[in-house]
């Protein structure tokens, strides 16, 4: 194999390389995105049920991811927690 089509392939593999690098950011973005929504799900069902520790929901800090989230901070709002 002469120096050209060496380069021609590492060239298509480093193409690939990114294309697969872009397949897997929107994998762990989508993932990231559909396990915020199952476990504001799961409060939102908390709060429906008056599950007693969603008292504490302002304070833990595995909620910190969510945060921002406008449902999160919907159920903030309903809960009269400020924010």
């Amino acid at each position: 194999m002469d120096a050209a089509k060496i380069r021609q392939c590492e060239e298509k593999l480093l193409r690939r390389k990114d294309q697969i690098r872009a397949v897997l950011a929107r994998i762990e973005k989508e993932t990231r995105e559909l396990t915020e929504e199952r476990a504001l799900d799961w409060l939102e069902r908390g709060y429906e049920d008056r599950d007693p520790d969603m008292a504490f929901l302002n304070t833990y800090p595995v909620f910190d991811p969510l945060r921002g989230h406008p449902r999160f901070q919907d159920l903030l709002r309903r809960m009269n927690f400020p924010h």
